[in-house]
């Protein structure tokens, strides 16, 4: 059995649950401002990278953020979203 949003989805044709470009925010901005250690990264070397600091980080005991830009899925139909 289809989840619920799974199912609205599919019907609907619309896969954007949660769409945070407009206006873009840039969370690793947000967590610099309060003191957090933050990467922004859009491929698998640069999150290696950030991943790599993030647990060094975390030995000794500092929170960090790390900021996943991924293109936007649309699915297979357009979006119903404006």
């Amino acid at each position: 059995m289809e989840r619920s949003t799974q199912h609205w989805a599919k019907n609907a044709g619309d896969f954007e649950f949660l769409d945070l470009d407009n206006p873009r925010i840039d969370f690793s901005k947000i967590g610099e401002s309060m003191g957090v250690r933050s990467y922004r990264v859009s491929d698998v070397s640069q999150f290696e990278r950030a991943f790599s600091q993030a647990l060094e980080g975390a030995r000794n005991d500092r929170p960090s953020l790390i900021e996943v830009v991924l293109p936007k899925f649309t699915g297979e139909k357009p979006s119903v979203v404006p």
